[in-house]
């Protein structure tokens, strides 16, 4: 069951303002987002014929380097807005935090940027150990054909 629910017959005519949600985990992310220590600051507002509900994501996320496979952080601080009808009575704003996220991950995580990432030939991380593995040049799909042309 959702942490995020909001029962909206329970918000005065004022809304509500800073409500905090500490150490918000969700397992939809796990599989994507290797650990993740989140916490949402959200406000609900009562407007004529809906609810509006606003926030913040804030926390630090980590996943797998996709360079050298070290691990990579990085800080989230993130803003979301929703506005739902007011014929409902409880709302889910999980979704809404999980899509907001989801959205911003980022497409290469790196450990830092200027991340040498392994060695195509022997596999050390370039960034804690060097080699002289002589790399060759040209794309190893196309190796066949290249042996194909030496005959």
């Amino acid at each position: 069951m959702s942490k995020l629910l909001i029962d909206l017959t329970q918000i005065p005519a004022q809304g509500i303002t800073d409500r905090v949600i500490e150490s918000y985990h969700s397992d939809e992310l796990d599989g994507i987002v290797k650990e993740h220590e989140i916490s949402i600051s959200f406000s609900v507002q009562k407007l004529d014929t809906e609810f509006l509900v606003q926030g913040t994501i804030y926390g630090s996320a980590g996943q797998d380097c996709s360079c050298c496979l070290e691990p990579a952080r990085w800080d989230i601080d993130l803003s979301f807005a929703q506005a739902y009808t007011a014929d409902q009575t409880v709302i889910d704003i999980e979704p809404e935090v999980r899509d907001t996220l989801l959205i911003n991950l980022p497409e290469k995580p790196l450990c830092r940027k200027e991340c040498k990432g392994l060695c195509t030939v022997c596999g050390k991380n370039r960034n804690t150990h060097s080699c002289d593995c002589q790399a060759e040049s040209g794309d190893i799909r196309l190796a066949k054909l290249k042996e194909f042309f030496k005959k």
